[in-house]
């Protein structure tokens, strides 16, 4: 059985599809020790925007914190 930790980083890595989108390039991110999973988004080939974090979340005891979500498809959605 998967654990809690083990669904959060699958449906947030889930954002990053296959490391691409609209002019960006998709990084995975993650601090194992806290719990923590995002993807940042970075502007690509041309560096002219600041993109920043796409998705975050974070494990607090048993609990997922959703510290960020600028996406269209809600991860509260996915984790349900």
């Amino acid at each position: 059985m998967e654990s809690l930790r083990d669904i959060v980083r699958e449906e947030v890595f889930k954002y990053a599809s296959n490391g691409r989108g609209a002019n960006v390039i998709l990084f995975t991110l993650s601090d194992e020790q806290h719990g923590v999973y995002a993807v940042n988004a970075v502007d690509y080939p041309i560096r002219k925007y600041v993109a920043g974090v796409v998705v975050m979340a974070r494990l607090a005891d048993d609990q997922v914190v959703i510290e960020e979500d600028t996406t269209d498809k809600p991860l509260l959605d996915a984790l349900l």
